[in-house]
């Protein structure tokens, strides 16, 4: 399950499985409701079009609204960069309307992104105007940009995603290009959350790689901040994310042709090669090159990329050979050799060994059962979690991921993936793909919460135990915690999620105290641990965006931050801060914080 086509047919088929539960509406009587009939409708749901998906969301919606959060079927599609990303983010609405959206005041996130909505059609109904569209519109143009890049910046949501989204669509057109590219490249440098803006340019390259005019101006720009991405990754919050890798590894072999100026190859070089970079890096890096160099007809090229790659399974293996958060190289090298060998992109299946991370996915996914997840998707949902921990590659990784999202079961595959997690077995490396992975589910329901409540206090207990030998904190034991406290701020940082944020925060607030302070003292030290470096953003994320209104402990945790040695921390509370109004009581949502 790795086309779009397949994922989008596990998707379309999970979420009519809800419609028939809740609603008693068959695929027979919701194609109907189209205008489909059984026969079309059955061709439809195997290979859909981007029309058919459209129609989908809106029939699928209306029936059962509560599946709004999975974001919705031509959602999914633009995140597996099949349907057309612009027509997808416009709303339809009648033109006359666009010019009174434009000038009305925004009250929240849905009205910037509908604003953002009716500037992306207006720049598209005459692509020949567009460059008067953005003068008469100067001024709204730049504060949506700067909005999105709020909103995008949140803890994931839809709306976030798609704001990121919307944002490269407006930069790919030539005429805002020249307001939105300084904007957002100061965002990727300087912004605490910049890390998470990656997506938007992405956005921009698929957008403009087939157009012959944007070239001269767009590819030296993606190439300067490629190339500016590993001094970035020093400060990021999170850099295991890898959305810069993934923005590389989408950049057409024409911008970065095989040879000595290949700037792609080189970035995807250096972090493979990064001895601190995560696991999650270095194996995208790696298959991200061997990705790239199947995609041409170079015969030198691949074999030469192919040497490389062998020489850096044998450095994998022997880095994993110190044990620790290390040993997930041996799971890289293992299936990148197999893709060498057999000339795919990635694994056609898992390889036969006998390595325990394989064993314990494999039982954590046995778990699910029917009628939790309904017989028809459920051993592609088993497949799914298995490509969402243990594929190495990362852009087919996420691609499971947003599937997995997309199709609404989420509460029986988080506690599928609560069982990997709290395996005694379950390497370090393996738990913070899973708690990466429930965290972006966007599950908020009480079984999420516990779960992750649970993890960041094991995380914790493991920590401090640590400090007690006096030698440095394993590198493993820092990535967990660290991974733990930002799936708690992703998943409950969210607009809506205020409830189970006051909980988690109730039970997690001494030891967020605890650690921001420790590492504080711990990181002044001439011989300071910079793993500490990791438990102090982790720490810090989670508190700055669960804030709130009636809050009495964040805004004074934040300002303890003040003088912190790690400089993305301090810069962090400092940005966070923004969010407490001139009496500190009231806390503005993060699209607020200009």
């Amino acid at each position: 399950m790795r086309r779009s086509d397949q994922l989008l047919h596990y998707a379309a088929a999970a979420q009519l499985e809800h419609v028939r539960s809740e609603t008693g509406y068959t695929h027979e009587k919701v194609g109907k409701n189209l205008g489909i009939d059984k026969t079309n409708f059955a061709r439809l749901l195997q290979n859909p079009t981007d029309d058919f998906l459209h129609d989908l969301d809106e029939a699928v919606m209306t029936l059962v609204p509560a599946l709004d959060r999975t974001g919705g079927l031509s959602a999914l599609a633009v995140r597996l960069r099949r349907l057309g990303t612009r027509n997808a983010l416009t709303a339809r609405l009648p033109p006359r309307w666009r010019r009174r959206v434009l000038r009305r005041q925004a009250s929240d996130e849905l009205d910037w992104l509908s604003k953002a909505s009716g500037l992306l059609a207006k720049l598209l109904a005459v692509p020949d105007h567009a460059k008067q569209v953005c003068e008469r519109n100067s001024a709204e143009l730049s504060d949506i940009v700067q909005r999105l890049i709020l909103i995008g910046a949140a803890p994931p949501t839809p709306d976030n995603i798609d704001a990121l989204i919307m944002l490269g669509s407006i930069a790919g057109t030539p005429a805002a290009f020249d307001v939105v590219g300084p904007t957002l490249e100061q965002a990727l440098s300087t912004h605490p959350l910049g890390f998470r803006m990656w997506r938007s340019v992405t956005s921009i390259v698929r957008l403009n790689e087939t157009e012959a005019d944007a070239a001269p101006i767009i590819r030296p720009w993606v190439q300067a901040q490629v190339e500016a991405a590993e001094e970035w990754r020093a400060r990021s919050l999170f850099p295991a994310r890898s959305l810069d890798l993934e923005l590389a590894i989408v950049v057409p072999a024409a911008w970065s042709p095989a040879g000595e100026d290949d700037w792609v190859s080189q970035a995807l070089r250096e972090r493979s090669k990064n001895t601190e970079a995560t696991v999650r890096e270095r194996g995208t890096a790696a298959f991200g090159l061997w990705q790239r160099a199947l995609r041409g007809d170079d015969a030198g090229h691949q074999a030469e990329t192919a040497r490389f790659l062998r020489g850096l399974i044998d450095d994998f293996k022997a880095e994993a050979e110190a044990g620790d958060v290390l040993l997930g190289l041996n799971w890289v090298a293992t299936t990148l050799a197999q893709s060498i060998e057999g000339k795919n992109a990635v694994p056609p299946g898992w390889p036969p060994t006998e390595d325990p991370c394989l064993r314990t996915v494999r039982a954590a996914a046995a778990a699910l059962r029917s009628p939790s997840v309904p017989t028809p998707i459920l051993e592609p949902t088993k497949r799914l979690i298995e490509h969402a921990l243990l594929q190495n590659a990362g852009v087919y990784r996420r691609n499971a991921v947003d599937t997995l999202l997309a199709g609404g079961y989420t509460g029986p595959v988080i506690s599928a993936l609560n069982l990997a997690l709290t395996n005694v077995n379950t390497q370090a490396w393996l738990k913070c793909r899973a708690l990466f992975v429930i965290s972006f589910l966007q599950d908020r329901e009480r079984n999420t919460e516990l779960i992750l409540g649970k993890a960041c206090k094991r995380a914790k207990k493991q920590f401090d135990a640590s400090l007690t030998h006096g030698a440095p904190v394993p590198r493993s034991i820092a990535s967990e915690l660290h991974d733990a406290l930002f799936a708690v701020g992703d998943c409950f940082g969210a607009v809506g999620a205020q409830a189970q944020s006051r909980r988690l925060r109730h039970l997690l607030d001494k030891d967020l105290d605890d650690l921001l302070l420790r590492t504080k003292d711990l990181l002044r030290r001439p011989d300071a641990d910079t793993a500490l470096v990791r438990v102090a953003r982790g720490a810090a994320y989670l508190v700055a965006v669960t804030a709130q209104t009636g809050d009495r402990t964040s805004k004074p945790m934040l300002e303890s931050l003040a003088d912190h040695p790690d400089s993305a921390t301090k810069d962090l509370a400092e940005w966070a801060l923004k969010r407490f109004d001139a009496r500190g009581d009231r806390v503005r949502p993060l699209y607020d914080t200009l």
